[in-house]
């Protein structure tokens, strides 16, 4: 690695846009000094219900480092719209400029991950699979989202289930199912969502066989009397797996991840989503195990498998630094959560649109518990780094409960909330104040953006909070 992050930055300027940021030339130069290491594979521990996508992407980003990558046939490429996140440039988080950001989040990289059965398979072009991979490569942490395939939107091309929008989008104009899906999952999260990737679950098959099959350990038999066979609608047939230590071979590993009629706790798209998990730390294992990235044959075979079951919009040069940028992820404390109508769920059942669907409990189309959710799991690094004390005051009534709710919605998304006061101050509209000059700079620059109001500076040595928000 011993081009700069400056030759890095001033190669991209040109492609496509400015970036400001502060370049650290001996910072870097003492990096390239150090022996880059490989990612570590993401297993998700904390959370039963993670699948496999967010490990198929951490294994895409192992194999596309190195130059290989580039001879990838074009047509998994799609043009990337907009700019690359800024975080990805910065060597640190004092790099960053804040006329960079529009919102807290955006100091994270967002990456969505779609998967589909493919060609082959009845529904194949539906993204059965849709998850949010939200990096913060500043704090090495990564947190992962999952929605369901019924989850009921209003996107751009209709109000559907969300497994519909990426064909449909593609059906009305070419290769635009991505981009579509990123708006509409950026309005679902209150993330801006930078990039995202398709994955074909039948080059997954293959690419366990390429690997001579994998070992794991089977939790519970499956017994799934309905298990879809070839394309006629209405075509099934018996899968059966004895629970215990199994050799699996790629087409019953991906009967494994891909049933959900056996009666009992595996009859569930959320078992089947802990399965996928399973299948995936295999995978790894064994990929690790037989020295594939040191076999140039065995190599060669993987990327040109992945090469013909994937797209994706992130430009060559970027995935090289998100594999730099990403190789000292924490794996076992990556934070996932599933949408699901559990009692504890966000979501819940739903007729009103002549199927079965799921829509959000506060009601369809209305996302704020999803986007504190996502926000819990990402908190944005430039915040929780200047911590700034915020209290928030009100002047009772209606007002005391706008002051409620803000505290609530703040503390979620990683905001340092020390408490909610009345005041007698009366103003005419929403005001920010801040008791230090020239601090808490990120802070206040997320706060004026989401509550659209500019701060002011007032002086005092005396007050039990960095930033005064008054309630109107």
């Amino acid at each position: 690695m011993n081009q700069t992050i400056e030759n890095v930055n001033l190669s991209l300027l040109t492609k496509k846009k400015e970036i400001k940021i502060k370049l650290y030339k001996k910072e870097e130069n003492a990096r390239a000094n150090k022996k880059m290491k490989l990612p570590r594979f993401l297993h998700f521990s904390q959370y039963k219900l993670a699948t496999k996508l967010v490990v198929v992407v951490l294994i895409i980003f192992v194999f596309s480092g190195i130059a290989y990558y580039f001879n990838l046939k074009s047509s998994v490429l799609i043009d990337h719209e907009g700019e690359s996140p800024i975080a990805l440039l910065a060597n640190s988080s004092d790099q960053i400029a804040k006329s960079g950001l529009l919102r807290d989040g955006d100091a994270r990289i967002n990456i969505l991950i779609l998967g589909k059965g493919g060609e082959a398979h009845a529904g194949g072009n539906l993204t059965d699979s849709i998850q949010i991979l939200s990096l913060d490569i500043f704090n090495n942490e990564a947190s992962m989202l999952s929605i369901p395939r019924d989850f009921y939107v209003k996107s751009e091309v209709g109000s559907t289930k969300i497994n519909a929008v990426y064909s449909t989008a593609n059906g009305k104009k070419k290769d635009s199912g991505g981009s579509v899906m990123k708006n509409l999952v950026s309005d679902i999260t209150d993330l801006t969502i930078h990039y995202f990737l398709v994955i074909d679950f039948d080059g997954f098959s293959t690419l366990i066989d390429s690997l001579g099959g994998i070992s794991l350990n089977v939790e519970n038999t499956i017994n799934d009397d309905q298990y879809p066979v070839g394309d006629e609608a209405g075509s099934t047939e018996t899968f059966y797996l004895k629970a215990g230590w199994q050799n699996l071979d790629g087409e019953t590993a991906l009967k494994f991840v891909r049933s959900r009629h056996t009666p009992g706790v595996e009859g569930s798209d959320f078992a089947r989503s802990a399965r996928q998990q399973r299948v995936l730390a295999a995978v790894k294992e064994k990929a690790l195990s037989i020295g594939v990235l040191a076999n140039p044959v065995k190599f060669l075979n993987m990327i040109d498998i992945l090469g013909r079951h994937l797209k994706t919009d992130i430009p060559p040069n970027d995935l090289k630094l998100l594999l730099t940028r990403s190789k000292d992820i924490k794996t076992d404390e990556i934070k996932s959560a599933v949408l699901s109508n559990s009692q504890a769920g966000l979501l819940t059942n739903s007729t009103q649109f002549g199927t079965y669907a799921l829509i959000p409990s506060a009601g369809f189309n209305n996302y704020t518990d999803i986007q504190k959710l996502m926000h819990s799991l990402a908190h944005d690094p430039l915040v929780v780094k200047e911590n700034a004390s915020i209290r928030i005051l009100h002047n009772g009534n209606d007002s005391k409960k706008k002051a409620d709710d803000l505290s609530e919605l703040l503390k979620s998304y990683g905001y340092n909330i020390v408490g909610v006061e009345t005041t007698d101050q009366v103003t005419s509209t929403t005001e920010i104040i801040s008791y230090e000059k020239d601090k808490n700079l990120f802070t206040l620059h997320f706060l004026e953006q989401r509550l659209q109001v500019a701060h002011q500076i007032k002086k005092g040595n005396d007050h039990p909070a960095a930033i005064d928000i008054i309630v109107r």
